[in-house]
């Protein structure tokens, strides 16, 4: 482990600052200072080793030593130009070990002079005009996120050029025209002639183009050759009056084949690894020939947005897809000409994950000239392609995108009055409004009413279906009492005898009929074979009925009060008497 520009400082520990077993440990200009351990700020053990040098100890606290201890068999590789000074505790200020005390040999702190927590400068803030220079400066970076910067309103010329294709395989990589985060729109950067430029290699992330125009190459502008976890994106970069095989390739190249100058794109192998993933945004294709397509996307992931293809020629399309997906927003297709159906071409096996608010016009393609086809068998140049056409779902071109969302607001959320201010309406032109105010309160109340209705209806039903079926058994008995007794003729009188069988029959339906008024009785019908329909009063029952309120005429009060003076003085004037009944029944 090396640590080189390092800074220790007031921390408190219980054994050591940098505690090392049986490790080899480089520690170059670097501070060590108010700390307080056990064995001091640096503690090596178990046949370890340690190379020191201009480095500082100032003011720290140690039992053995407060600088360093050797312990274990560890062994000092080197001892240069250190400084110690105001440490305590122990019998050794410089570096302990088996051997005896090893004093530092400085009188200064030489680390004060070179420390830096960052690099002074940082590679690439210089622009480069030149593209063997850009090549030289791709090439000896070591850092990634390095940034490289084009000269605004320069032409790289790469033909003749000595330097072969940069390779960019360190992470967050942007090569950029002009300075600043977002190019300049009033410059060019032109790299031009040539075969190839970049490759993206491996699994290289974030690398960025800005700003970029690529012109009259004869190959492939940038391979994207990486694998999977690679990314790039192109913004606002332009590609024109191109030939080759396409402007970008994207290619798994180790885990398909080696990509090589003339290669027939259509042939390439399928990678058995995923491709990489590339953005285009705000990029346009325009006078290009391209031999396969403007995109080539052999099993990668392309994303296309708020960019033109204008007037180009391609086998594939524009963009040509094989067993990779592809989602288009926001772009438009003009005067574009291809072979193969479809604007764009995607091959069988792979996946349009979005088509919105794409345009085309004037393409000429001999089928889906205005739109994505996407084949569902094998196909290529001379074969008859079966398959599906997507059409461009925009009537106009518009590249414009809805803004991705950000990681805090860049303003702070709209009021109401600014809302209405901005529609132009008053703030007091609407009123907040509570519960009873609203719809919600009437609809509430509609509903509790009504069933509380219901509720009373049903309680009253039932009353008073109890109540008649409690005195029904009653009377049916008395009914059938006077039926027996009254049938029996008074003695000496002839003609009299019992009920006929037909009026006890008459009587059974009677009782029955009055038991299965049900339900009907409850809206006020009655379910009675007896009830005589000269009676209409009787069968206005309805909810009057319901609640108790008796509805029948001052005629039908008049005859109920008769028959019970009838039935009284019957009762007066009959004597029952009997023993049994085996015996004959008599009475007076």
């Amino acid at each position: 482990v090396k640590l080189e520009r390092c800074e220790f400082e007031s921390n408190d520990v219980s054994f050591a600052v940098i505690a090392a077993g049986a490790s080899a440990i480089v520690v170059d200009q670097t501070k060590f200072s108010n700390n307080n351990s056990t064995w001091g700020a640096i503690s090596v053990q178990i046949a370890g080793s340690l190379s020191l040098a201009e480095s500082c100890f100032e003011g720290n606290l140690g039992v053995d030593t407060p600088s360093v201890n050797l312990r274990g068999g560890s062994s000092n590789v080197l001892n240069e130009d250190n400084f110690g000074t105001g440490n305590t505790g122990g019998q050794c200020q410089g570096i302990l070990s088996e051997d005896g005390c090893e004093a530092f040999s400085s009188d200064v702190c030489l680390a004060d002079a070179s420390f830096t927590l960052a690099p002074s400068t940082s590679p690439g803030s210089s622009c480069v005009s030149v593209w063997d220079e850009l090549a030289d400066d791709v090439a000896n970076s070591n850092s990634a996120g390095t940034t490289f910067i084009i000269c605004p309103n320069s032409t790289l010329d790469v033909t003749g050029s000595t330097a072969s294709v940069i390779d960019i395989n360190l992470n967050e990589t942007t090569i950029q025209c002009g300075v600043g985060t977002v190019a300049p729109t009033d410059s060019s950067c032109i790299i031009q002639g040539g075969t190839n430029y970049f490759r993206i290699i491996g699994d290289t992330r974030d690398v960025s183009f800005i700003g970029i125009t690529f012109r009259t190459t004869d190959g492939i502008s940038v391979l994207a050759n990486g694998g999977a976890d690679a990314d790039a994106s192109f913004q606002q970069c332009h590609w024109d009056n191109s030939g080759g095989q396409a402007g970008v390739l994207i290619y798994n190249e180790e885990a398909g084949g080696a990509v090589q100058l003339g290669d027939n794109i259509s042939s390439f192998r399928s990678p058995f690894r995923q491709s990489m993933r590339v953005h285009f945004h705000e990029c346009s294709f325009k006078g290009n020939d391209f031999v396969f397509a403007g995109i080539a996307n052999v099993g990668g992931e392309a994303i296309v947005t708020s960019s033109t293809f204008e007037s180009n020629i391609a086998e594939f399309g524009v963009i040509g897809v094989v067993n990779g997906s592809l989602s288009i927003e926001s772009s438009c297709f003009t005067e574009n000409k291809a072979l193969l159906p479809g604007t764009i071409f995607l091959g069988k096996g792979s996946e349009l994950t979005d088509n919105f608010r794409t345009f085309g016009a004037n393409n000429t393609v001999e089928t889906c000239a205005n739109g994505v086809f996407q084949a569902t068998i094998d196909c290529g140049l001379g074969a008859v392609c079966v398959g599906i056409c997507r059409d461009f779902d925009s009537d106009v071109c518009n590249t414009s995108v809805i803004p991705p969302p950000t990681s805090s607001p860049t303003n702070p959320p709209a009021t109401l009055e600014d809302i209405l201010s901005a529609a132009s309406l008053e703030a007091n032109a609407f009123k907040k409004m509570s519960f009873l105010d609203s719809g919600m309160f009437i609809r509430t109340l509609v509903i509790v009413i009504l069933t509380m209705i219901g509720a009373t209806a049903m309680y009253f039903y039932f009353k008073r279906l109890k109540k008649r079926n409690k005195a029904a058994p009653n009377e049916t008995k008395a009914e059938n009492e006077d039926s027996e007794f009254d049938a029996e003729p008074q003695s000496g009188a002839e003609g009299d005898s019992f009920l006929d069988e037909g009026e006890i029959g008459a009587s059974a339906v009677e009782e029955a009929q009055q038991q299965k008024s049900g339900l009907f009785g409850f809206f006020g019908k009655k379910n009675n074979q007896e009830q005589d329909s000269g009676a209409p009063e009787q069968q206005k029952g309805g909810f009057l009925g319901l609640f108790g309120r008796k509805n029948t005429t001052t005629q039908e009060k008049d005859n109920d009060k008769q028959a019970l003076t009838e039935k009284n003085d019957d009762s007066d004037d009959a004597e029952f008497e009997f023993n049994d009944f085996d015996d004959d029944l008599s009475f007076s």
